[in-house]
């Protein structure tokens, strides 16, 4: 298998990092957990 065939490409899976991280503090700041 090529490493280019990989499941995710490094950007994709910071885009999903970044979005999980999103709705985490979204998600905090909804129950008054955040900043």
């Amino acid at each position: 298998m090529d490493t280019k065939e990989k499941l995710f490409s490094e950007e994709e899976l910071e885009q999903k990092i970044n979005l999980k991280l999103n709705e985490i503090t979204d998600f905090c700041k909804i129950n008054g957990a955040g900043e």
